[in-house]
């Protein structure tokens, strides 16, 4: 079992690590929205009202990964 908790543990890293470039992602993609709105879409709208929700359940989802991955380390005494 320990060795199958390592590999899930590499899992989550890299699952952390691309909930991370999702944010910076979502971030770079907002400020071209914005900067670049001389003629914007009611698409755009939409997209630019959803970041702040989607930014803030991705920060949930990797806490809760991060925590997940805490549980997994063996007890060190």
């Amino acid at each position: 079992a320990r060795k199958s908790d390592t590999q899930f543990a590499h899992f989550l890293d890299i699952a952390i690590g691309s909930s991370s470039e999702l944010e910076s992602q979502l971030l770079i993609y907002r400020e071209l929205l914005v900067k670049s709105s001389d003629n914007p879409k009611i698409t755009d709208a939409i997209v630019l009202d959803a970041i702040p929700e989607i930014l803030q359940k991705c920060k949930l989802v990797r806490r809760l990964m991060i925590a997940l991955k805490e549980k997994l380390r063996p007890n060190k005494a």
